[in-house]
């Protein structure tokens, strides 16, 4: 029992700092931290907007660091459907003062329509279209900003692959280092950004479904290892009361059995007591019989000598 309890307490504990982490990404995401103040204004400014880039979108973590060097501040664009809300939004920015703010209208992505170029077969990268989930809504947008990128090993093979394409695409490393069609690279130091620090606006939400997913088994063992305990502590009551039973019937035992002992030596003590008077009795009083006999000789002696004479 007490290993169970050990056991449970160590799973309980692990499932409060995993919610204690999801809240605090919850809340990190929910706020969109990260964003710049213009663009949370415009995110509360109107009903038409439709909500931010990174919230129709998801990357796994193997390619989180590159998608976000490729999109940079439009991973901060604002979505609405119509260009005069976007307008509208702009001008609100504006006329108090609040920041600047990118807004990407979709209506007009679906009338560019663009999309995404074939990765030439002999170039050894990845698509990033291939990699990022998106909603349909915004698919036209994705492919406008995403449909010429490459992701690859490393600078080396940035280089190799522009040359071999002319520079028909954009190239981004697996680290965010980045080689644009126009021959302009872009890297340095990421500030230890791996995709796994809050600050990653794409990694906070595959951390937030892993310690979701997390929490969903902890769960399972938490409920699992209660119905063991439960199972053990019912078996363990149904123990202690045939336990009990058992003494009380015990202690029965012992009081009928000390009540006979008593009365046994009560019955041996009265023996021991009578057995010397009954002697006594028989030594003082002759048996009945022999007195009649010695009076019965008497009797007969004065008839014989009455007879002789």
């Amino acid at each position: 029992m007490n290993r169970i309890g050990q056991e449970l307490d160590v799973v309980v504990r692990q499932q409060a700092e995993k919610r204690s982490r999801l809240n605090v990404l919850e809340q990190l995401q929910d706020s969109h931290e990260g964003f710049s103040a213009g663009a949370l204004a415009a995110l509360k400014q109107s009903t038409s907007v439709l909500g931010s880039l990174t919230d129709k979108i998801r990357v796994p973590d193997e390619f989180v660091t590159a998608v976000e060097s490729a999109l940079g501040h439009h991973l901060q664009l604002v979505l609405t459907e119509q260009p005069e809300s976007a307008q509208e939004i702009l001008a609100g920015l504006a006329a108090n003062k609040q920041g600047r703010a990118s807004i990407a209208s979709l209506g007009l992505q679906h009338v560019h329509g663009g999309v995404g170029a074939e990765l030439p077969s002999d170039l050894g990268g990845t698509l990033a279209l291939t990699v990022v989930e998106a909603d349909d809504s915004i698919r036209p947008l994705i492919n406008a900003l995403l449909g010429q990128l490459i992701i690859v090993p490393d600078l080396a093979a940035a280089t190799s692959a522009w040359r071999a394409t002319n520079g028909a695409f954009d190239f981004v490393t697996r680290s965010g280092e980045l080689l644009s069609r126009h021959g302009v690279y872009t890297g340095g130091s990421t500030n230890g950004n791996n995709g796994k620090a809050p600050s990653s606006i794409l990694g906070r939400k595959n951390q937030i479904a892993e310690l979701q997913t997390q929490l969903a088994v902890l769960q399972e063992q938490v409920s699992e290892i209660s119905r063991g305990k439960g199972a053990l502590q019912s078996e363990q009551t149904a123990l202690l009361a045939s336990l009990q039973e058992a003494q009380t019937e015990l202690r029965a035992q012992e009081v009928a059995i000390a009540t006979h002992e008593g009365e046994f030596q009560g019955a041996a003590k009265l023996v021991a007591r009578s057995a010397p008077e009954d002697r006594h009795r028989r030594l003082r009083n002759p048996k009945p019989r022999l007195a009649g006999e010695g009076r019965e000789r008497q009797a007969r002696r004065p008839r014989r000598a009455s007879r002789r004479e």
